[in-house]
């Protein structure tokens, strides 16, 4: 009977989540990301498999599997995200079991799946066409499998640890560091009698790892920058912190880490009491690969909390093992405390830039001979599939990227003067223009020209500027 509860509290929590997810799933603007996705997944398939030689790339899978998926469902919003909505859905039947899997205890399983439904940091990323979801989800089914299989045997659950694993690191490469942290778990939990075959699952794990290590390991040897600055481990663990949580657009204040950091205490405390090596597994999913990572800085420092959207499963768990405590005195709180935030978290969810309002708008109002600039220039690829898709075509102003190193300021307004055109009027698409044009040398020449700025209108972080120049 206690089995049977079980299953169906995680399905009503199941039903529950897809519905969070799936509502709005249109609502929002594809964005910079999900358009290239979208890109990236009508190349062809050998073009695909391609990225297996290419240093810096993730794995084709995800964009093979979209591909698919976009061929019977479309580019719509809706159509495009659900793929997302369905991995996102999944991860919170596996944290529960997961959980019930380390713990033995039902009352934390459904808490965590509960946690797992409502999460701000899941429901964002199940509403964004792109890998994330899918790579939770496989990490999810890798922990599940190795820890069935160490207990239980059955070379099915090998297989399944083996291939749940492969697939997630041909989704995202950061999958490596979870198996990494699953190897070290099934350090703690294997017995004599499975040491065998938990060595040749490992070993097994090698095989798919090869490609990756070839084509990755100039980059690791030698050092790259690849778009990112270093990060300092006390502000990985801060961004962490804030984004796995409440994943706001703007940051909250610090204190409201206390409070997040009690919690977590409190849950490794209980689990600590109820099941040890539970505790332990908990802390090595959650710091192993933030350390790896952390490692990466000196000569590849790449860091976005959406890289390590596996942390998430072990924090809920904490966080739960928390809200179950007993006595009830020290639970309420935690569950007050993680209540209002996940009710924060999904009232304050940071919007997207609306390139698809702002396309329409300057659809309307856009006349033959105007031209379209864009700062930054990658601020087009969202814009004009939009435009292109509902309205045709426009002509493309080519705004200078005035930030390229050595570029002063008389070079970047000559380089404005040459794009621009007297007695045009001009739009400008603005999002991260200070990553293009930082000094807004391109706003100092059309001022200095005499031009006038007829219209100004935002559009979620994104700013749409009319130009008429004499």
């Amino acid at each position: 009977m206690a089995a049977v509860r079980f299953r169906t509290a995680a399905m009503l929590l199941t039903l529950a989540a897809f519905a969070l997810r799936a509502y709005g799933l249109h609502h929002k603007s594809f964005w910079l990301d999900e358009v290239d996705a979208i890109s990236m997944a009508g190349e062809p398939l050998r073009q695909q498999v391609r990225k297996l030689a290419a240093i810096g790339e993730n794995g084709p899978l995800f964009f093979i599997l979209f591909k698919g998926w976009i061929a019977l469902a479309g580019t719509s919003e809706f159509g495009a995200r659900y793929l997302s909505c369905g991995a996102s859905t999944l991860a919170v039947p596996l944290v529960g079991a997961l959980a019930r899997r380390l713990t033995h205890s039902a009352p934390i399983a459904i808490a965590a799946a509960a946690l797992a439904a409502a999460s701000p940091f899941y429901v964002w990323y199940a509403q964004d066409a792109k890998m994330y979801p899918l790579y939770a989800a496989l990490a999810l089914a890798a922990q599940y499998a190795l820890l069935r299989a160490l207990s239980r045997g059955g070379a099915w659950w090998w297989v399944g640890y083996a291939v749940a694993s492969s697939f997630a690191l041909y989704v995202h490469l950061f999958a490596a560091l979870q198996i990494g942290a699953n190897t070290l778990v099934g350090l703690l939990y294997v017995t004599r009698r499975r040491w065998r075959s938990f060595a040749l699952a490992t070993a097994a794990l090698v095989l798919p790892y090869v490609p990756i290590a070839v084509w990755q390991a100039p980059v690791l040897a030698q050092g790259a920058r690849v778009g990112y600055q270093p990060v300092a481990l006390p502000s990985m663990v801060l961004a962490l912190g804030e984004q796995l949580t409440w994943h706001l657009d703007v940051a909250p204040p610090r204190s409201l880490l206390v409070p997040l950091l009690a919690v977590i205490a409190l849950g490794v405390w209980h689990l600590l009491d109820v099941a040890p090596r539970a505790a332990a597994a908990v802390g090595i999913w959650l710091v192993a690969p933030l350390l790896a990572v952390y490692a990466l800085q000196f000569t590849v420092p790449v860091f976005r909390d959406r890289y390590l959207i596996p942390l998430l499963a072990p924090l809920l768990i904490a966080c739960a093992a928390a809200v179950c405590l007993r006595p009830a005195a020290l639970a309420l709180p935690a569950a007050a405390f993680m209540c209002v935030s996940w009710l924060y978290g999904m009232a304050h969810r940071p919007p997207n830039p609306d390139y698809r309002a702002a396309a329409a708008y300057v659809a309307r109002e856009y006349r033959p001979g105007q031209r379209i600039g864009f700062l930054a220039e990658y601020a087009e690829r969202p814009f004009g599939f939009y435009y292109r898709r509902d309205w045709g075509t426009y002509e493309k102003a080519n705004l200078p990227y005035t930030n390229y190193p050595g570029t002063t300021e008389q070079d970047g307004l000559a380089a404005a003067a040459r794009a621009l055109r007297a007695g045009e009027t001009l739009w400008i698409v603005r999002w991260e223009d200070w990553f293009w044009d930082a000094r807004d040398l391109t706003t100092q020449f059309l001022r200095n020209r005499g031009a006038r700025e007829t219209r100004r209108l935002g559009f979620s972080g994104l700013i749409v500027t009319q130009w008429v120049l004499p």
